[in-house]
């Protein structure tokens, strides 16, 4: 258990310890709300979350943040720190391992069971190589035992703050596919199905019993309704949507790859010894004089 003196001398504490275990701090003056942990809207700049039990940590780690501009929130407990998490907040996560109640690990297991990606960095006083090991496999951002570089800390945090930008705008992105999703018609939707399968207007016809001038009609509907004007964006999309899903080929492809293979078997034959004839006896000699015969 790391002593309290070791925590004061490290995180070089203020003369203030007025922290009652769950502040909202920024560098900017904070509504009340905020001075209560109350959650922020995700429109709000990204926070850095700090759950520490230990008064001279939290409050060491809400300085050092705080120093470069970045706002802060402390919280005692994990218990204390979901009590004011409402949904998706952008941030990243400053966690101690060793912590009363469910602990930190207990924390990452009801994080990632809430789909909640926030960027965890755990930073503790109590870890081993087993416990660092175990932390990275669950899926956190980095994880920092004591005595570390503070500097190395704040570009980690800034990183994780990155990366969790690129996961909110992913998110939004995915919202707003899916939303222009939801507005095709069935029809539409069936029509999409196919295309993003790699089947062509004659091949949508026939599977659809419609006219080829009809699946024109739904295709270009489709690609107007989600603001997309190639095959290549239309797959992106719903792959952004369901990234799970790929597109099925047609089973009529297969004896027409082969066939291009077979066709193209002369040429490339060709081609290689056309490049490797020149250069024989050149490479017979040199053969030779490596085994000695020359």
């Amino acid at each position: 258990m790391m002593p309290g003196r070791m925590a004061n001398d490290w995180y070089n504490r203020s003369a203030d310890s007025g922290d009652d275990g769950t502040q909202a701090l920024a560098a900017e003056r904070r509504p009340e709300a905020e001075s209560r942990g109350t959650v922020v809207e995700t429109s709000a700049p990204p926070r850095v979350f700090v759950v520490n039990h230990n008064e001279a940590a939290r409050e060491g780690l809400r300085q050092l943040c705080a120093s470069v501009g970045l706002a802060v929130e402390t919280y005692p407990t994990a218990e204390a720190f979901l009590e004011a998490l409402d949904g998706r907040r952008p941030g990243c996560l400053l966690l101690e391992v060793c912590l009363p109640g469910m602990g930190g690990f207990g924390l990452q297991r009801e994080l990632s069971a809430r789909k909640i990606g926030l960027p965890i960095v755990f930073v503790t006083g109590y870890g081993d190589v087993q416990t660092a090991v175990d932390a990275l496999r669950a899926g956190a951002f980095d994880y920092f035992e004591e005595p570390f570089s503070r500097q190395l800390l704040l570009d980690r945090v800034h990183q994780a703050l990155e990366m969790d930008r690129a996961i909110s705008r992913m998110e939004t992105q995915r919202a707003d596919f899916a939303g222009r999703l939801a507005g095709l018609t069935p029809r539409e939707r069936e029509v999409m199905d196919l295309v993003v399968d790699g089947k062509t207007n004659k091949e949508i016809a026939g599977a659809l019993v419609v006219r080829e001038k009809t699946v024109e009609c739904h295709r270009a509907n489709l690609m107007r309704k989600l603001s997309v004007e190639s095959l290549a964006a239309l797959i992106r999309l719903v792959l952004t949507v369901d990234p799970e899903r790929s597109p099925r080929s047609s089973n009529c492809r297969a004896p027409w790859i082969l066939f291009w293979l077979l066709a193209s078997l002369p040429s490339l034959m060709s081609g290689l010894m056309d490049d490797v004839l020149p250069d024989l006896p050149e490479l017979a000699m040199g053969l030779a004089s490596s085994l000695g015969f020359a």
